[in-house]
């Protein structure tokens, strides 16, 4: 399929370039320059977002499990339920939704352990960098 979704952002971003090269207005001129760069790095990530989602929701959701013994027992059931939960893998944005309840459920879960769960707590930092590290449009991802 022909202008691809990748072909599409470079043409925009393309036009935004020349747009910015026409503006008077410096502050307008940087906007459009760091737009085009948005679109950019749009292109270069938005195919990895749908398997990075998937793979940080299969994350969590073990995170979340190996933490249950040390959580008030209607977060960890609220926790299973949802990692019980079907969703389609390939709707996007059924899997992004999922993302943001187990992400909210785990800072409820940080907040509610003992202050004593060291353990627990070092495996939620282990994991926090780790997502960043993958995370397709963070700045220290190594994709």
């Amino acid at each position: 399929m022909h202008p691809t979704i990748d072909e599409q952002l470079e043409g925009v971003a393309r036009l935004v370039d020349a747009a910015s090269a026409a503006v008077e207005d410096p502050p307008l001129a940087e906007r459009l320059v760091a737009a085009a760069g948005t679109l950019r790095r749009l292109g270069a990530s938005w195919t990895a977002v749908l398997p990075f989602l998937s793979h940080d929701n299969a994350e969590v959701v073990e995170l979340l499990a190996r933490l249950a013994p040390e959580l008030p027992s209607t977060l960890a059931e609220r926790a299973a339920a949802l990692a019980g939960a079907p969703v389609d893998p390939l709707d996007a944005g059924a899997v992004h939704e999922r993302n943001v309840a187990l992400r909210g459920l785990l800072a409820e879960a940080v907040t509610a352990l003992p202050v004593d769960a060291s353990d627990a707590r070092a495996a939620v930092a282990r994991q926090a960098r780790a997502r960043i590290e993958r995370d397709p449009f963070s700045s220290r991802s190594r994709r």
